[in-house]
């Protein structure tokens, strides 16, 4: 999700084990309020282990997550993962914020360059009624049809959709003419 738009813009998870469990949460508190400032957070403190956090946030689609553990919180430093791409990064604490906004416009034009590619490569092309059967029988995505090449100014694509609509779910269905 789009980072300005996501409801949560950034989890932080803690690693945590019994000996060091209340000094990484401190951290994390710490690091909740200092960034609540700017952006909207949510510290995961659940008992949940952090492989399910990492799973349950990711299916939320929250763009930033921040993993504070006892190797981190030592060397004053986060382990930061964008959603987008999956990359970890190791990150001091001082530069947090600057990186923060510096993905903020990365994370918006990978997401929609991703997005483009999706489209683009889901676009068919039929030049005729027959290729048309063939490719709503064997790809997926969009079909880019000129009705006018379709015998008789369409009527033979009119019947075949009446005849095979309930086969196929068509979303969106625009007609238009490149005559």
């Amino acid at each position: 999700m789009p980072f300005k738009i996501a409801p949560t813009q950034i989890v932080i998870v803690p690693i945590v084990f019994e000996k060091s469990d209340k000094k990484v949460d401190k951290v994390c508190r710490e690091l909740e309020k200092k960034l609540s400032k700017n952006f909207r957070v949510k510290y995961d403190n659940s008992n949940n282990k952090p492989g399910w956090k990492y799973n349950e946030w990711e299916m939320l689609g929250v763009p930033i997550r921040i993993e504070v553990g006892p190797k981190e919180m030592k060397a004053k430093k986060v382990t930061m993962v964008r959603r987008d791409t999956r990359k970890r990064e190791i990150i001091s604490e001082k530069q947090l914020e600057k990186k923060i906004v510096q993905y903020e416009k990365v994370i918006l034009k990978n997401i929609a360059e991703k997005a483009d590619m999706h489209l683009r490569a889901n676009i068919n092309e039929a030049k005729t009624f027959a290729q048309l059967v063939s490719v709503l029988n064997k790809k997926r995505g969009f079909v880019k049809v000129k009705f006018c090449t379709l015998e008789k100014g369409g009527e033979k694509w009119l019947t075949f959709w009446r005849h095979f609509k309930s086969y196929w779910r068509m979303y969106s269905l625009r007609q238009e003419s490149y005559c």
